[in-house]
């Protein structure tokens, strides 16, 4: 819904959304990892790990792998 009412007032290549997606859900398992030191860490970077293999897991489906 947040694209679709974007692209209602400009349009956007979202054909790179799932990289970005990918590549941000990554950064929260960096950022996490330097702080392991408040409440909660340690479950929040099981998620964010959680999350981040998800996000990759799905770019790399549609994406198409050269070698």
């Amino acid at each position: 819904a947040l694209i679709e009412g974007y692209q209602s007032l400009r349009p956007i290549n979202i054909t790179h959304l799932p990289l970005f997606i990918a590549l941000r859900a990554c950064t929260y398992v960096g950022w996490i990892v330097t702080r392991m030191e408040i409440p909660n860490a340690k479950n929040r970077n099981i998620e964010h790990i959680s999350n981040a293999t998800q996000a990759v897991a799905k770019w790399l489906e549609t994406e198409p792998i050269y070698v």
